[in-house]
């Protein structure tokens, strides 16, 4: 867990080290998401998020992580679960967050698993199944 959290954060610093503090830096990762690079729409989307090299935008964060959660990036689907999770963007939805940790727990992210299980016990037996049946098919 730790090893892939800090691979992408260097990816993230490298990235910043190769492009600069402009408007390549951005400009490089938009064009790269859009070749379905999802690692690149990942770091976009915490890079708004944090306001990091761009301006702060949680509107936008929330569009590239989605890009990279739905491009099946596992940390992706473990933050986009996290907006359906806390209200952040989109109504509360404990059953979409739930499907969305489960996929990234299904890719061996053991926080990911922490939550789902968590949310589960607040959903009703048939949510959750069919919570896991959405899963399962999610890249």
């Amino acid at each position: 867990m730790f090893k892939t959290y800090c691979k992408y954060a260097l990816f993230l610093l490298f990235s910043i080290a190769l492009f600069g503090c402009n408007d390549s830096f951005e400009e490089n990762l938009k064009t790269r998401c859009v070749q379905n690079d999802f690692d690149a729409c990942f770091d976009l989307g915490g890079a708004y998020a944090a306001g990091y090299k761009v301006k702060q935008d949680t509107s936008k964060s929330f569009e590239f992580v989605k890009i990279a959660a739905e491009g099946g990036h596992m940390l992706g689907q473990y933050n986009y679960a996290s907006f359906f999770e806390s209200d952040i963007i989109v109504k509360k939805n404990f059953e979409t967050a739930y499907v969305w940790y489960k996929a990234a727990s299904l890719k061996g992210y053991e926080k990911a698993n922490v939550k789902a299980l968590e949310i589960a016990a607040i959903l009703t037996a048939e949510q959750v199944e069919r919570a896991n049946a959405k899963a399962l098919v999610l890249p």
